[in-house]
Formats: C-alpha cells, sequence, structure tokens
C-alpha cells in the first residue's frame, strides 16, 4: 500500500509509522506544534492553523479551531477542525474549512514543541 505525504507540511522531521485500515489509514509522524499565550489559556498552532482550548479532562485536552465561533448562527461557517492532546502525542479530527492563520514570521517568535501527530489519510 501507497500513502502519499506530499500533502503534508514540510516541517515534520519524519513519519513514525503507519496504521493501516481500510477507510482510513493512520499516518503517525513527528512534527512540531508552537505554543504562545492567549488571554487566559495558551494557544496551540499547528500547520499554520490557531486552536483555541475547549475541554480539559484528568488524560486529554480538546481544542477546537479558532475559527470555531460559538456566537455564529450559521452552523456551515463554522469551522469544525479539532484536536485532542494526551501528553507529547496530538491527534487531529477533520479538517479545516478556511486559509491558515499564521504566518511564517508569527511562527518565529513562538515556542516549537516537538510532538507525535496522528493523522487520517
Amino acid at each position: 500500500m501507497v500513502y502519499h505525504l506530499a500533502n503534508y507540511p514540510s516541517s515534520y522531521i519524519h513519519v513514525i509509522y503507519v496504521i493501516p485500515g481500510r477507510k482510513n489509514p493512520k499516518i503517525i509522524v513527528r512534527g512540531y506544534i508552537y505554543i504562545t499565550s492567549g488571554l487566559k489559556y495558551p494557544i496551540l498552532v499547528l500547520d499554520k492553523y490557531m486552536f483555541t482550548l475547549a475541554t480539559k479532562k484528568e488524560d486529554k485536552t480538546t481544542w477546537v479551531c479558532r475559527k470555531y465561533n460559538w456566537r455564529n448562527t450559521n452552523k456551515n461557517m463554522r469551522c469544525k477542525a479539532r484536536m485532542i492532546t494526551y501528553g507529547k502525542v496530538v491527534r487531529l479530527i477533520k479538517g479545516h474549512n478556511h486559509e491558515p492563520m499564521v504566518t511564517e514570521e508569527e511562527l518565529s517568535k513562538m515556542i516549537p514543541q516537538v510532538v507525535n501527530i496522528i493523522r487520517s489519510e
């Protein structure tokens, strides 16, 4: 089975392994998330998209895309992207429906953190 990794950002260090699946194999790569300060909680940046804290439990933290507007009455305009963190493991849920929000210059001012990222093909 061949996996096309051309769509993934070049900031990844390397592919760790692939978990095969009939419908959506999961690719686990080592990459970077960036951390910056928010008003109350930190903001995480992955692939130039910003995520804010949604829920926090003992072993996992759920983050939502900053373009998800809770007051937006038009549900079709909300970004459904989610990120779940388990320590140094990051799992992405759904994709973004908008352009990236962070520039390379802004990324250079943020703190990088090496993590394992789980993506569905």
